[in-house]
């Protein structure tokens, strides 16, 4: 898929994507009696929106959670998650809601059966982007704190994810939430071992039906792909790769092999 995200259609295919262990980890956690708020950190380029619509929601739906996937923009935050629960609200909620008020709306609090509520903010990062001086991120800052603080009998949950050089600035959220997170609130993608990524290849080249030289994708992984500061591969490293295959019209070139890729 090139620089694109793995999307919720793509759920068979990304589980043999080598995240099954940390998926099952972070569904396990968030479905938990206990859990409110947790922070999902990765690099640029490390999957996390593919982790979360390919494999975390739909792992969730799976468990009886709504869970409702929202991506940051340089909109308004609580406009954005206003839209993305447009589908779950009561007719009777006010356009201006707040966050607290659009969280009791959508988890239905008098529905006994239905299951928690649980939001995925992806590209948490945008909203310090889009807002350099601290009294823009007062507002939506203070309705969280709202949420968190004044309403614990709401069945909603709420996973940031963000890129890790924007991890620290979460601070000044979790500061005004008065909440301190433990390392089971906190999840983190890794990239991938050579031996993963080789797997993923042979995978990706399965599900296209292309030749697959697992000897020379082990050794292409290894001595081409991992980085030389920790021997890691980026996932967006093995998609372009991947995708640069895929797209080829016919011939030799289309397929995970040695003379494939030394053509490309």
């Amino acid at each position: 898929k090139g620089l694109l995200a793995f999307d919720t259609e793509d759920e068979e295919v990304f589980a043999r994507l080598q995240r099954d262990k940390q998926l099952f980890k972070c569904a396990q956690v968030i479905t938990s009696r206990n859990f409110r708020f947790g922070i999902l950190t990765a690099d640029s380029g490390n999957g996390k929106t593919s982790f979360l619509l390919a494999g975390l929601l739909p792992t969730l739906r799976k468990r009886d959670h709504n869970c409702v996937y929202v991506e940051f923009t340089n909109r308004d935050p609580v406009a954005s998650i206003r839209q993305a629960l447009s589908g779950r609200l009561r007719p009777d909620t006010p356009p201006d809601a707040a966050l607290l008020e659009l969280l009791r709306s959508a988890a239905r609090p008098e529905d006994k059966e239905a299951g928690p509520l649980v939001l995925l903010l992806d590209q948490f990062e945008q909203f310090f982007v889009h807002r350099m001086r601290k009294e823009d991120r007062e507002p939506f800052i203070r309705q969280m704190s709202e949420w968190y603080n004044g309403d614990s009998e709401t069945q909603a949950k709420l996973l940031i994810s963000i890129r890790s050089e924007f991890r620290g600035r979460l601070d000044e959220v979790q500061k005004a939430m008065g909440c301190s997170l433990g390392a089971q609130q906190l999840f983190d993608l890794e990239r991938f071992t050579p031996e993963e990524a080789a797997e993923i290849f042979r995978v990706l080249a399965e599900s296209a039906q292309l030749e697959c030289d697992r000897g020379f994708i082990e050794e292409m992984t290894a001595r081409e792909l991992a980085s030389t500061d920790d021997g890691r591969i980026s996932p967006v490293d093995i998609q372009i790769l991947a995708w640069m295959i895929t797209v080829q019209s016919a011939g030799e070139e289309r397929a995970f092999t040695r003379r494939a890729f030394q053509k490309i």
